[in-house]
C-alpha cells in the first residue's frame, strides 16, 4: 500500500511528495513548545519581515490581525509579548527581540490589548 502523496503546481500539474499523507505533513513548529534559540539565519528573516509589521500599525487589533495573515499570533507570557507560531502556539521570540519592548508598544497602543492570547 503506497502513501505518496501529490500536490497541485502553480501550473496545475502536480508534484510527487513521497511517503506523506495531508494527515501526517505536519508545520515546522510542530513538536516545540518554545524555540529556544534561532538560528541567525531565521533570527534575520524574522527581524526583516515582521518588523516593518509592527512599525506600520497604528493598534493592537490592527498588529494582531496583520501578524495573523502571515500566520502569527501575538501572546502574553512572563511579563513579555512574545510572537509565536499561530498554528501550533510555539513561542518563536518576543517583541523586544525584534526591538519592540512591551513598553514601548503600550506608548504606542495603550495598556497591553485583551485582544492578546493568553
Amino acid at each position: 500500500m503506497s502513501f505518496h502523496s501529490t500536490t497541485p503546481q502553480a501550473s496545475g500539474n502536480t508534484k510527487r511528495l513521497g511517503p506523506i499523507t495531508a494527515k501526517t505533513k505536519q508545520d515546522a513548529w510542530q513538536y516545540a513548545r518554545v524555540v529556544t534559540k534561532l538560528n541567525v539565519e531565521a533570527a534575520a528573516h524574522l527581524r526583516t519581515h515582521l518588523s516593518e509589521v509592527f512599525e506600520e500599525a497604528s493598534s493592537w487589533s490592527e498588529l494582531i490581525t496583520n501578524l495573523r495573515s502571515l500566520g502569527y499570533r501575538l501572546s502574553r507570557a512572563d511579563a513579555e509579548v512574545w510572537v509565536s507560531d499561530a498554528h501550533s502556539n510555539v513561542h518563536i521570540c518576543t517583541s523586544a527581540f525584534l526591538g519592540f519592548s512591551v513598553g514601548a508598544l503600550r506608548n504606542r497602543f495603550g495598556r497591553t490589548s485583551e485582544l492578546l492570547a493568553c
